[in-house]
């Protein structure tokens, strides 16, 4: 009986730890095409968006690429349901301001569970890393954050460790 209690404990923690509460999840695949003429490397970053709520909309999302790390920026997206952006980063008055890409809904939205891809820019950089973004809802942001390689975000894999430290303290105290 307790191994029966231990093994739905397990599950239950599993489950818990895999349950993330983002809104959605923005992807990314990097694509080196070569070396450009200042010994600096052309890149293009090709995105995709899935809308992960039970019963929100998006309409709009933004990725912002560095002063000083991007340059170069062209919007080269393919998808015609949206409109899309890109804005070279620039030096304001001594403060860098990053460039940015960003993508509209045409008509209509992104419904829950509904992915939209095709969505690229290129750029120069000598060693790119994950975008900061943005994912909006009519005006409203509904969530921000760095964007991943469809890998486990952090707090999946902090909400798998508590859940899996729980399952450990609980099964120690029914040994004893």
């Amino acid at each position: 009986m307790k191994r029966i209690r231990l093994i739905s404990l397990v599950i239950w923690g599993l489950l818990l730890g895999l349950a993330g509460n983002s809104y959605g999840l923005l992807t990314y695949s990097s694509t080196d095409m070569g070396a450009n003429g200042d010994g600096m490397e052309q890149w293009q970053y090709n995105f995709s968006i899935t809308n992960t709520t039970p019963d929100q909309n998006f309409t709009e999302f933004t990725v912002y690429l560095d002063y000083g790390v991007y340059f170069s920026l062209n919007n080269t997206s393919t998808n015609q349901q949206w409109f899309s952006q890109a804005a070279e980063p620039y030096l304001n008055v001594g403060n860098p301001t990053p460039g940015f890409f960003n993508a509209q809904i045409s008509s209509g939205i992104l419904g829950p569970g509904e992915t939209a891809s095709d969505f690229s820019v290129d750029f120069v950089s000598s060693e790119p890393f994950a975008p900061l973004y943005e994912i909006y809802n009519v005006a409203a942001l509904m969530e921000s954050g760095t964007s991943t390689l469809a890998t486990p975000e952090p707090t999946t894999w902090i909400l798998l460790s508590i859940s899996l430290g729980t399952v450990f303290v609980l099964r120690r105290k029914l040994r004893s």
